[in-house]
């Protein structure tokens, strides 16, 4: 009788164990957080760039990325495009009296417009007394039309202007190298801008 009493205390002990490591996986994971897997994005290489200096038919003057190309729409309009990017920056230069004509209050207005789209708006102020120059180069974050906007003014009779667009849907995040990219390209050209005739 104890024989038969300590097999089946045995056999009871062994189903026991058999299931224990069962329960422990389902309170361990009852206990884990699943994340989603986040979107990945190719991480481009460019090329290395260098620098020469461009005129315009309006008498402004400065640098820009040798591995772009200058393509005329007006004759005080262009396309500064970067092919293998699929972008371009559009320039528009005026030459009026600005107390009579007030493009700085059209340029807001646009950047207004495309701030609608923008998670965040980033302004940088570059000012130049010895060259006779204001700028602002507006940054939007997300997925908006234009990622760059951006003017020089001397504050009288003229105004320079460019917006950065791209041939794609707007997706903040995959074209985020690329705005970097041509934004460093941006920042040299207001840095290296100048009046021809002033």
């Amino acid at each position: 009788r104890w024989f038969a009493f300590l097999i089946k205390l045995i056999n009871h002990i062994g189903l026991i164990m058999r299931y224990v490591p069962l329960y422990f996986l389902m309170f361990f994971s009852c206990n884990e957080t699943y994340l989603p897997k986040q979107k990945a994005y190719f991480a481009p290489s460019f090329e290395n760039k260098g620098f020469t200096l461009f005129t315009d038919n309006c008498k402004n003057e400065f640098l820009i990325n040798t591995l772009s190309k200058v393509n005329e729409v007006s004759n005080c309009s262009y396309e500064i495009i970067y092919e293998n990017y699929k972008a371009k920056i559009f320039i528009n230069s005026v030459e009026s009296d600005l107390k009579d004509v007030n493009i700085e209050e059209f340029f807001n207005e646009k950047i207004f417009e495309n701030s609608k789209f923008a998670d965040r708006v980033v302004e940088s102020i570059y000012d130049s007394n010895d060259k006779n120059i204001s700028s602002k180069v507006y940054t939007f974050i997300g997925d908006t039309p234009s990622n760059i906007q951006f003017y020089i003014t001397n504050n009288k009779n003229k105004f320079f202007n460019g917006s950065l667009y791209f041939n794609s849907k707007p997706n903040y995040d995959s074209l985020l190298p690329y705005i970097d990219y041509i934004g460093d390209d941006i920042k040299k050209m207001v840095d290296s801008f100048n009046w021809i005739d002033e």
